[in-house]
């Protein structure tokens, strides 16, 4: 698998295709209330949490992936 380009634990973050790619949608979407305390960004809790409620709405085949 290589070195991965970002470090979970530090201010570095993975783009939100490489989330839910290495995750998956279902998983980020189920696991998100869990992890959402632990993301010390504000600003990227508020975008998952637009990304995750957007894509529940309006694109439901993702949780199917």
């Amino acid at each position: 698998m290589g070195r991965l380009p970002y470090v979970w634990d530090y201010d570095i973050y993975a783009p939100y295709p490489e989330i839910v790619r290495r995750l998956g949608f279902r998983a980020l979407v189920e696991g998100w209330p869990r992890w959402r305390n632990a993301v010390r960004s504000a600003g990227r809790r508020r975008r998952l949490d637009f990304l995750t409620a957007w894509g529940v709405e309006q694109r439901p085949e993702w949780l199917e992936r």
